[in-house]
């Protein structure tokens, strides 16, 4: 250990005398209104960061030279092999060396004009491969920075991000995976791949695939679809809470989606696929009746899922009245309450269930009793109801 930390404080004054024979080549910056672009990326981690936010979306491109030079500095020449032995020291050693040679201080000013990129977003494109090479930079927290600017910029940066998605760092797919799902609906060529990380041994990475794939939309439902039928569970939980994302983007998966929900053994993925019918299209008939079918599921937890999804649709949902009266008698006191609150979204086209929360309402389980009349005032507002 007393020759590590010798060999240490040998390199932190070697540093030190180079720093003065061999200074630091500060990268260009031009200046926008008596400051110079490096100094308002200073100021976005700053107690009043808005300025320089409003600042990069007025300069736009005029600010890209100047990001581009603070992202690719690396220091004095003759620091940078002391860089690489930093990192082959105990973290406590490598931490002072790094220190010492300004390591994190340069990293920061970089991260710095990488989020300034971001706020330029598209026009910003000149970036794309400086950008790209910090993707893959040691500091995760510049790599992160790097992500989102290429995010920022949109559909032609998708291959540079798509290329980090195959990472063997976890926290780089992470990154890359978030960043896409920024990007949103033109993201729409990484869907293959981001499927293939719904099985990602990481299960927060796959998790964040499938919020991804949400946000691609339409143009990931046909290569999605199939991953309906694979063979774990967890895996088919994923891809259906992919086109829960999306919602009514999700449309054409409706019919898959409906026959994977009578053939579904896992009472787990039963309820996420009616909780995604529920938010996809909740007005079709199709759907409804679908729901109403779910309404007899041997699950409660379904069951109770089916109901709530029902209300989704306000007064589409009227077919299914019948299974919601019945659905009034269930067991499970999560069933009739769910059951009652969507009859009194229906509204006053479900007026044949008002027997049966008449008789709810004076239940000794003072929720059922207290959603039975909400309900009952809603189908049938001019009632005479104890309040």
């Amino acid at each position: 250990m007393k020759r590590a930390v010798v060999f240490v404080a040998s390199l932190v004054v070697a540093v030190v005398l180079a720093s003065f024979l061999v200074p630091a080549r500060e990268p260009n910056s031009v200046s926008i209104q008596g400051k110079s672009v490096l100094a308002w990326a200073a100021e976005l981690n700053g107690s009043t960061p808005s300025a320089a936010v409003e600042i990069f979306r007025q300069a736009g491109e005029e600010a890209v030279p100047s990001l581009i030079s603070a992202l690719e500095q690396k220091g004095p020449l003759i620091k940078r092999p002391l860089f690489t032995i930093a990192g082959k020291l105990p973290d406590r050693l490598a931490y002072r060396l790094g220190y010492a040679l300004g390591a994190n201080e340069i990293n920061q000013s970089r991260s710095r004009a990488a989020q300034a990129l971001e706020i330029i977003g598209p026009k910003a494109r000149a970036a794309r491969p400086a950008l790209r090479n910090a993707l893959w930079d040691a500091d995760l927290n510049l790599a992160m920075r790097a992500a989102f600017a290429l995010a920022s910029i949109g559909e032609e940066a998708v291959p540079d991000l798509v290329t980090a998605l195959k990472a063997a760092n976890a926290q780089r797919r992470a990154i890359a995976i978030h960043a896409l799902g920024r990007v949103g609906t033109e993201a729409h060529q990484a869907a293959p791949v981001l499927i293939q990380l719904l099985e990602d041994d990481t299960p927060e990475n796959a998790d964040q695939a499938a919020r991804s794939l949400g946000r691609i939309g339409r143009g990931a439902v046909p290569e999605l679809v199939p991953v309906l039928g694979h063979p774990r569970f967890a895996v088919r939980i994923r891809a259906v809470s992919a086109f829960a994302e999306m919602g009514p983007m999700a449309r054409e998966a409706l019919g898959p989606l409906i026959e994977r929900l009578k053939n579904e053994k896992v009472e787990e993925v039963r309820g996420r696929i009616v909780e995604a019918l529920g938010r996809i299209r909740p007005s079709s008939e199709t759907v409804v009746l679908a729901l109403g079918d779910a309404l007899k599921d041997e699950d409660s937890g379904v069951r109770t899922k089916a109901a709530q999804a029902l209300g989704h649709g306000l007064q589409s949902a009227e077919p299914a009245v019948p299974a919601l009266i019945d659905a009034l008698k269930d067991a499970s006191t999560g069933v009739r309450v769910s059951a009652a609150d969507t009859l009194g979204t229906i509204g006053v086209a479900a007026q044949r269930a008002i027997p049966e929360l008449s008789a709810m309402a004076s239940h000794t389980n003072e929720l059922i009793a207290l959603r039975a009349r909400k309900a009952l005032r809603k189908i049938k507002p001019d009632d005479t109801l104890e309040r």
